[in-house]
């Protein structure tokens, strides 16, 4: 039944995941809890396949997001285990000033868990459509997507997995973006169409 409703490539990709995301946790002074990342992980993969399939998106576009967001956090994993004390920083300054975790994480790092997990699996070899999607799921405006894509797809899926919650997160839709896309820019409009 699985295979039938999420495809072969969504059930090797998910099983991948989960056998990352079932290493050692990071040391507890980084304050990343791997159990909500992972969970996190799979709801904007779900977001993903629901927004996709009500624009319509090919499913190859579907595919590559999909894959995307399972492993669009996997950088902050690497930063929890390098830099257990920065990645804590990061995420305390995030709440206090109200502002994203990446941004937090370039003041104090330089970069941010987006690029890094993007290195990381261009590094392992995925395709060029999941590398940029993780990359920049933050940043789609430095895409060179001209329409709705694996990094629009899993920006707008990872924004609306934030919404509304009380984890401390800030993030925004990149309105810019959407417009250049000739997508709706109204974030009710997208809430509207996250699933109940």
């Amino acid at each position: 039944d699985a295979i039938g409703l999420l495809g072969m490539d969504m059930i090797v990709s998910m099983a991948a995941t989960h056998k990352l995301f079932a290493v050692t946790p990071p040391p507890a002074s980084s304050n990343l809890r791997l159990d909500a990342l992972w969970e996190h992980c799979v709801y904007v993969s779900s977001l993903v396949r629901h927004i996709g399939y009500k624009l319509k998106a090919p499913q190859s576009v579907m595919r590559e997001a999909g894959t995307a967001a399972l492993l669009h956090d996997i950088g902050k994993l690497i930063l929890a285990y390098a830099a257990p004390s920065g990645y804590a920083a990061a995420s305390t300054r995030a709440s206090a000033d109200h502002m994203p975790a990446w941004q937090a994480e370039y003041f104090i790092f330089g970069n941010h868990h987006a690029e890094i997990g993007g290195c990381l699996l261009k590094l392992w070899g995925l395709p060029c459509g999941v590398v940029d999607a993780v990359s920049m799921h933050h940043t789609p405006h430095h895409s060179m997507e001209d329409r709705l894509g694996p990094v629009t797809l899993v920006h707008i899926a990872d924004t609306l997995a934030h919404a509304g919650t009380n984890d401390g997160t800030t993030t925004f839709l990149d309105l810019a973006h959407l417009k250049a896309l000739n997508l709706p820019e109204d974030m009710d409009y997208w809430l509207g169409l996250r699933p109940d």
